[in-house]
């Protein structure tokens, strides 16, 4: 059955689309390693230390494209998770605004209404651009 559901869902598949979003992400992460690789090792530290974070969140990027792909539309469709969804987006949100008012020393860089997440920090202008 996962065989017969794979090659259906996987004739829906645009090349067009795919081989752009690699060729793009192989761009980008050769990008990152010759703009850092110099002041990292002028720095004393590995020089694809950036590259490598880069490499990985490709390959997480990359994932999240294959389980969406495989997803079924009526999963989508469901109202708990937009309700779910919902409430995690505001329960962050509020986090945010609680972290910038209740605790201003957690400033990095300026932003004081950020959270971090193992190597990345997201703030709350990040969510205000897309």
């Amino acid at each position: 059955m996962w065989r017969k559901f794979q090659k259906s869902k996987i004739q829906y598949l645009d090349y067009w689309l795919l081989m752009p979003y690699i060729i793009l992400c192989a761009i980008g992460a050769l990008m990152v390693y010759s703009a850092s690789s110099d002041l990292m090792s002028i720095n004393g530290l590995k020089p694809d230390a950036y590259f490598t974070k880069q490499l990985i969140y490709i390959a997480i990027g990359f994932i999240l494209l294959l389980f969406t792909f495989f997803l079924r539309l009526s999963v989508l469709r469901s109202s708990k998770l937009l309700m779910w969804s919902t409430i995690v987006v505001f329960l962050a949100l509020l986090y945010l605004f609680g972290l910038s008012h209740f605790r201003p020393s957690a400033a990095v860089n300026g932003a004081t209404a950020g959270f971090q997440s193992g190597p990345s920090r997201f703030n709350r202008l990040n969510l205000r651009n897309y």
